[in-house]
Order: structure tokens, then C-alpha cells, then sequence
């Protein structure tokens, strides 16, 4: 023997432990499951016997017959002649091509290899689902489909491949055994009508004009009943109605979709509009969803009766999408859950699933109900540009979105303004201010002067290092200060940007920022945008903790002249903009009585225009021409 011809040896060897796609890509043929039926086909097709052909086609129809006349091997004769009966081989011949080319006998190779193969021997038994559903199948070796036929059936089981076959079963009000039942009969039914009715005479006719339309049996050979149609559909209904569960199975007057519920990203717009909607319709008319996990709410947060829904935590692992819910059918459940809620009002507050759900579906939606989008500020690239929902996605959204809010004023300007806006929307956009914690503003007045070193907190975004460097190089530029940073875009968990100055300590995200870090800080350091307006800086106002910030700021209300410490003359340089950020913080800390009398008028210039009275005066002319 040649060497080449004991590399192709080897190869052959190889080949017989591979699956069936591993043979077909070495061109081999399936593993044979004992005696060809070839002879019987060939037979069939000469017009030595058999009757009228089933209607989808005369070869198929002539696999099939000689598959039903073939004697079967001798061994594994009981399980043989225990599926054959239930075993379909025209879904089988139809399904596995290779095997209608070899002309093997469908019962017998699925004995031999098959089941092993995962290949199934009828488009209502999935052999791989009923083996990793019932874990005595593959403990004991015994054939999937022989269990089923022999055992399985009486015990209520069944082989249909979708995970959440039970849960629908349920909502139908069905055992799942009653639940197979009705489905096989119904798909033997309609089999029966394709294969020898006049619903198949008609397919055949149709496919003798349109050769297009024979090529459609392999799929009628597989019939779908609804709503059991494939396992994605199921695991969708399935997941609307868990959500429609934990919503009570009643409506709502309006619904708040965000990303994570009172979390600093969506600038607490969520849980503001949550109180002041409770406080006009009632707590039971309202509903919030979380679109990304971790959206748990802490007691108190919400008014009473105001349902939540953790959309983002509720959805379901899947196996046969890479262990996850595709998105594409997240957001479709998102927007069947919601229209299924019937709401006058949807409020968008700054949830990037609800977003691109609009860019698709919003038409559709506000067919039904009035939408409001809650936009935030625009951030920065790292080249200054901006960027962010209220940029991508406000014409994308401006002719079918009712209101558009927000609780920057400078952003409301600019869309006025800078964007164009056309005149008849300019009363469609509304300001609503934001409030912070009365309890911030409370604990101000109790508020003791830090001992020891200044303590300086900071806060901003870090996946662009715009702003941190800048932080950074004021941290450096004063040694006598200690700096806590907090993160502003990285919720879960964020990394320090890079290695830390020996008085810098990385304390994570915003939202853990407490009332006990403000009630220990010197002083606040802002050096975001000159338009922006965070919650954090919001809170450092109430909470009295002296501020240190950029010039012009365009909110006049919060950042008043003479009521922070302006860093002067700031420039898109790091250098530059670091060396005016160190001298307004070395003049807060040499004058602190200053300082301390500074942030009391700022406090109190920001509890008198941000209220909850405030927001429901603002809220109130869209909730009155809605209707609500």
C-alpha cells in the first residue's frame, strides 16, 4: 500500500465517528442503516406496482412506499417494528436528503445512526430536545423515539422541541399531554389532506405551472400548527404573557419604559414621572418597565400601586439561539407587551431598547397612544464631538412622537433653536425640572465642615477620557486635596481609567454616590459641558457642598453667577483646562466661609425652581390635551 493510499485508509476511519455533516464534507456517504430499498424504488418507479401517488410526487411517493415495504434488519427488530408504524419517511426522505440518495431504509438508519445523529422521525418529535428533556433517556441508551412509543407517551411526555411547550400548554388551559394530542391530530390531519386530498390535488396542480411551487412540499411535509408554529414563537408568547402576569393582567393609563429604573443614567425622569402621574391618575394606572436587567426597585421608590416590570431581568435564556433571546424578538415582545397594556401615554425615558423599537415600530405604536421621549443631554466623543440619543434618534422620532421633554433646559433650547425645529412643534417641547432628594437638602443644614484634608468628589463619563484627564490633572495639580472619582456611564461595575494619583481613590459609579460622600466633601468638581446639568450636580446643590465649575453655564437657575467658583478662561487643552479648574478649587478651600455662604444661596435657588410642584405644573399641559 502507497503512503497516500494510508492517509486515504485513515481517513476513512476517521470518517466513520464523524456525524453526518462531517462524512458528507469528506464525501462519504451517511452511515448505512442496514438493507437499501433501492431495488423496491426502482421497482416502484418502473409501474411493476403500487396505486395512485400521494399528491407530492412520484418519486418521493415511491421512497416512501418502498420504505413501508422494506422487511427491516434483524437486529433491533423489536424497536424496528415498535416506531416503524409512527415513523414518517417522507418527512424523513424530505428532511435528510442523503439518505433519499442512498435509498437506505428510513427506520433502520435512524436505529443505527440516526437518533445518534440527532436526526428526528417526525416533524412532531425532536430527538435531541426529548433526550435533554428526560435525562432517564440518555442514562438508560435507549432510543429516544422507541422510549417515547413504548413508555413516554403514557407518562404525559412528549418530543416537541420547544422549551416552553408546558407554559403555553398552561395558558391554553391544557395538560401538556392533552395539549400533543390535539397538535398530532391536527398535523396528521392536514398531512393527510395535503398527501391525498383536494388541498394537495391543488398544490400539485399549481406546481405543474410553477415549478417553484414542488419545491415548497419539503416545508408542507413539516406542517406548523399555530401557535405552536416554531420554538421561538412559542418562547415569545410565552414570555408576553409572564409579563402580562406580573402586570396583573389589567391596562394602564401610562406606562414608563426606561433602562434602569431611578438609576442617574436616566436622570431619575423615570421615577419623577412616575410620582407625578400616580399623583394625578392613581398608582394602579400606571405601569414601569425596566428594558435592561437590573432595574430592581428599592422599597419606597415608587408610589404605591405603580406596577414594575423588569423586562431586562424576565427574559429568557434560550438554547437555540447561543443560550440567549435574539433581540430583534426582545424588542418585539417589548412592543407587544406594551400595546397589549392599551395606555393613553408612553413615556420614553431615555431607554435605548424602547428607541430602537421606535425607529422600526413607532408609527405603529402611536397609533394608539400618545409618546413622549425624555431626552438627556448629549455626550462628548473623545474629539468633542456630540453624541447620544437626543442626537441620533430626534428626527428619526419627531413625526409620530407627541411631546418631547427633558430636564436639561439647555437641551430644550437647542432643539428649538439649534435643530430647527418647526414652528407648529415648538410648543411640543416641554422642560421639566428635575428634583433632588429633599432629604439631601434637610441633612445641608445639619452639614459640618470636613476636618483634615479637602476632600474634592468628581463625576463624569470615563469611556471617553475627555473629562478624566482633566480630573485627573487637577488631582495632580493639588497634592493637598484628596479626590473620590465616580463614574457616570458605566453602571456595572466600572474600571478606574488607568493608573491613579496617590490622592485619588476610584469609588465606582454615580449612582453609588451617597448622601454620606456629599455630606463629607469640601467641594464638588464639575467638569463636564458647560450645557450639562446631572443629577449628581443637582444633588451637590441641595446638598449645600460648595462647586466648583465651568463659566456660562446654561442653566441660570442652577449655576448662578456668583453662586459657584467659575474656572476661568477654559480651553479644549487638558493642560490649560486643569490649571483653571486647580485655581477656582484653591480659592474655595482658602475661603471657606465664603465657600460654605456661596452653596447655601445655590441650595436654595435650586429647591425654589426644582420641585415636585414645579414638575407637575410643567407635566400638566401634556397630560391635559392627552386627556389624562
Amino acid at each position: 500500500m502507497t503512503r497516500s493510499a494510508d492517509f486515504v485508509a485513515m481517513g476513512k476511519r476517521i470518517a466513520l465517528g464523524l456525524d453526518r455533516r462531517g462524512r458528507a464534507l469528506v464525501g462519504l456517504p451517511p452511515r448505512s442503516g442496514g438493507a437499501s430499498i433501492a431495488e423496491a424504488f426502482a421497482r416502484i418507479m418502473a409501474g411493476g406496482e403500487g396505486g395512485d401517488a400521494r399528491h407530492y410526487g412520484a418519486t418521493l411517493d415511491a421512497l416512501v412506499r418502498a420504505a413501508e415495504d422494506a422487511p427491516g434488519p434483524r437486529r433491533n427488530r423489536e424497536i424496528y417494528d415498535a416506531i416503524k408504524p409512527e415513523f414518517d419517511a417522507a418527512f424523513y426522505f424530505s428532511r435528510y436528503p442523503d439518505i433519499a440518495h442512498h435509498k437506505f431504509d428510513p427506520v433502520a438508519h435512524y436505529i443505527r445512526a440516526g437518533a445518534a445523529e440527532g436526526r428526528d422521525p417526525s416533524p412532531v418529535f425532536s430527538t435531541r430536545a426529548y433526550s435533554e428533556r428526560y435525562a432517564e433517556v440518555e442514562k438508560r441508551g435507549i432510543n429516544p423515539f422507541y422510549h417515547y412509543v413504548t413508555e413516554g407517551r403514557a407518562k404525559g411526555y412528549h418530543g416537541f422541541p420547544m422549551p416552553d411547550f408546558e407554559a403555553l400548554s398552561d395558558m391554553l388551559g391544557a395538560r401538556p399531554a392533552e395539549t400533543r394530542d390535539a397538535l398530532v391530530a391536527t398535523h396528521d390531519d392536514l398531512r393527510h389532506r395535503l398527501e391525498h386530498g383536494e388541498l394537495g390535488r391543488m398544490a400539485a396542480k399549481a406546481a405543474e405551472i410553477d415549478p417553484l411551487v414542488a419545491q415548497s412540499w419539503t416545508q408542507a411535509l413539516r406542517v406548523r400548527v399555530p401557535p405552536f408554529n416554531n420554538p421561538l414563537s412559542v418562547g415569545r408568547i410565552a414570555f408576553l404573557h409572564a409579563l402580562q402576569e406580573k402586570a396583573g393582567l389589567r391596562r394602564a393609563r401610562a406606562v414608563v419604559v426606561t433602562d434602569r429604573f431611578g438609576t442617574h443614567q436616566a436622570r431619575r425622569m423615570d421615577r419623577h414621572l412616575a410620582e407625578a402621574l400616580a399623583a394625578r391618575m392613581g398608582g394602579e394606572e400606571i405601569v414601569v418597565i425596566s428594558t435592561q436587567p437590573g432595574g430592581r426597585v428599592p422599597k419606597g421608590k415608587l408610589p404605591e400601586g405603580v406596577r414594575h416590570i423588569d423586562f431586562g431581568a424576565m427574559i429568557p435564556d434560550y438554547p437555540e439561539h447561543a443560550g440567549r433571546f435574539p433581540d430583534w424578538a426582545s424588542q418585539r415582545v417589548l412592543l407587544e407587551f406594551v400595546r397589549s397594556l392599551q395606555p393613553r401615554m408612553i413615556f420614553n425615558a431615555d431607554s435605548r431598547s424602547f428607541d430602537e423599537l421606535l425607529v422600526s415600530h413607532g408609527r405603529a405604536l402611536a397609533a394608539s397612544s400618545a409618546i413622549v421621549t425624555c431626552l438627556v443631554p448629549a455626550g462628548r466623543t473623545y474629539l468633542g464631538r456630540e453624541t447620544g440619543a437626543a442626537l441620533t434618534n430626534f428626527y428619526r422620532h419627531m413625526e409620530f412622537v407627541s411631546w418631547v421633554c427633558s430636564d436639561c433646559r439647555h437641551l430644550t433650547r437647542s432643539l428649538l433653536d439649534r435643530f430647527r425645529i418647526p414652528d407648529a412643534w415648538r410648543e411640543q417641547v416641554i422642560f421639566l425640572p428635575s428634583w433632588p432628594d429633599p432629604a439631601l437638602a434637610r441633612a445641608a443644614d445639619d452639614r459640618q465642615e470636613p476636618a483634615g484634608r479637602p476632600r474634592v468628589l468628581w463625576a463624569g463619563p470615563v469611556t471617553t477620557p475627555r473629562q478624566v484627564n482633566v480630573a485627573l490633572a487637577v488631582a495632580r495639580a493639588m497634592p493637598q486635596a484628596d479626590f473620590r472619582l465616580f463614574a457616570t456611564d458605566a453602571p456595572e461595575a466600572p474600571e478606574p481609567p488607568g493608573p491613579l494619583p496617590e490622592n485619588v481613590a476610584w469609588a465606582g459609579s454615580v449612582d453609588d454616590l451617597s448622601a454620606r460622600d456629599l455630606a463629607a466633601a469640601t467641594a464638588l468638581l464639575h467638569t463636564g459641558p458647560r450645557e450639562d446639568v446631572p443629577p449628581h450636580l443637582i444633588d451637590a446643590a441641595a446638598a449645600a457642598v460648595p462647586i466648583a465649575a465651568r463659566t456660562g453655564a446654561s442653566d441660570s437657575v442652577l449655576l448662578a453667577d456668583g453662586f459657584y467658583w467659575a474656572a476661568e478662561g477654559t480651553g479644549d487643552a487638558v493642560a490649560p483646562a486643569a490649571d483653571d479648574f486647580a485655581n477656582a478649587l484653591a480659592a474655595l478651600v482658602a475661603d471657606r466661609d465664603e465657600a460654605r455662604a456661596r452653596a447655601r444661596k445655590l441650595r436654595d435657588s435650586v429647591l425654589a425652581a426644582r420641585n415636585p410642584d414645579a414638575f407637575h405644573v410643567a407635566l400638566q399641559p401634556i397630560l391635559e390635551k392627552e386627556g389624562c
